[in-house]
């Protein structure tokens, strides 16, 4: 297993450059994230954003996001949260967001399923939630519920999120490697 370049992002030290860039990318799709809140029998996810329920989002650096489905990394991930006893939704995502996909950018996997939200093993796509006017993801598999705000509307208010490649640019330029002073 590679080790993380431990990058510092926010005045938080991260373990490494993949989990700083998720960071920076939540914070400019402006959704609240914890980072390395809790230990759940004996592993700490990387962080917690704080949608409608906690959505737990775990980062395998070593992963390509073309490779997330097929990852035997992050399988073993999966199977980890479901054992930890963490009660609500999570999600696993390699180095990078899926940006080229002509669908919709898919930021993981997700890896649990809670109160009948059949999510387990789909892909968790980002899109526009008009009922929040925010960014949101849910499952690319057709559940149409908004994770950020709660809203289902049937396919109504999804609309595409088109900023995706230019705010993980913006996140990678925020984490880069400096030099100290």
């Amino acid at each position: 297993m590679k080790r993380g370049i431990e990058t510092v992002y926010r005045s938080i030290v991260f373990r490494s450059r993949a989990e700083a860039r998720w960071a920076a990318f939540f914070d400019l799709l402006g959704w609240p994230w914890q980072y390395e809140l809790l230990d759940l029998s004996g592993y700490i996810p990387d962080f917690i954003i704080g949608f409608d329920r906690p959505l737990l989002f775990e980062v395998k650096g070593d992963v390509l996001p073309s490779d997330v489905v097929s990852s035997e990394t992050v399988r073993l991930a999966c199977s980890k949260v479901e054992l930890s006893g963490w009660p609500d939704r999570a999600l696993v995502a390699g180095s990078a967001p899926l940006l080229g996909n002509d669908e919709w950018p898919t930021l993981g996997l997700f890896a649990a399923m809670v109160d009948g939200d059949d999510l387990n093993g789909t892909d968790a796509a980002l899109f526009h939630c008009l009922a929040c006017d925010a960014p949101s993801i849910n499952s690319a598999g057709g559940s149409y519920r908004c994770l950020r705000c709660g809203a289902y509307d049937g396919d109504r208010y999804v609309s595409r999120f088109e900023d995706a490649n230019d705010l993980w640019a913006n996140a990678c330029n925020a984490t880069q490697w400096k030099p100290a002073a």
